[in-house]
């Protein structure tokens, strides 16, 4: 049984709370495999997923909110932070290329 199966935790949603940086690194990595600049595959997509978000300072906003909802789009449209999620997957894809589970 997980801990969020359990007294008292069981009662709360705690699958709004999102890092905000995820959808931003997605948004990347789809340009990349649409741009045909990314190995398409599972092992590969999912890789430098993991490794960009680990790269990236953690930003974890419980995103039901309607005040953090602006908040958390106003990050997101941030050009900075687009950048940095772009930087962060072209990075994080270089360390893949070089030891590829495939």
């Amino acid at each position: 049984m997980s801990i969020l199966e359990r007294e008292p935790l069981k009662k709360y949603d705690f699958s709004a709370i999102k890092n905000v940086w995820e959808e931003m690194v997605f948004i990347a990595v789809s340009d990349l495999i649409t741009n045909g600049e990314m190995c398409p595959c599972h092992d590969c997509v999912l890789d430098t997923c993991a490794v960009a978000l680990n790269s990236l300072p953690p930003k974890y906003w419980f995103v039901d909110s309607y005040d953090l909802f602006f908040r958390r789009k106003k990050f997101e449209e941030n050009i900075s932070n687009i950048r940095m999620a772009e930087e962060a997957v072209y990075k994080a894809y270089q360390i893949v290329q070089k030891n590829p589970h495939h």
